[in-house]
């Protein structure tokens, strides 16, 4: 099956993964803390994947992908606009 066509299906189980992954992702980084570096783009890498584990399973793999993608860059520049460091 292409890339193109194929669906982008997930169970709860992986869907609850990857909210926990996007979780752990903030918690290791700390981006709330002083002295954290690159505050921006650790918001929207967990944006990214919040965003993939909402989507409904309508969505091919490739689209799925590039509204994460929109939604991570729309975060970053919003971020940078309110003078959040990237």
């Amino acid at each position: 099956m292409q890339i193109t066509r194929r669906p982008w299906r997930l169970h709860k189980g992986q869907r609850l993964l990857i909210a926990l992954c996007a979780g752990l992702y903030l918690l290791s980084f700390q981006p709330w803390s002083p002295n954290a570096k690159g505050e921006a783009s650790v918001y929207a890498g967990a944006i990214a994947m919040l965003v993939l584990a909402a989507l409904p399973s309508k969505f091919r793999l490739l689209s799925a992908s590039a509204i994460a993608i929109v939604a991570a860059f729309f975060v970053f520049i919003c971020l940078r606009a309110v003078g959040v460091q990237a």
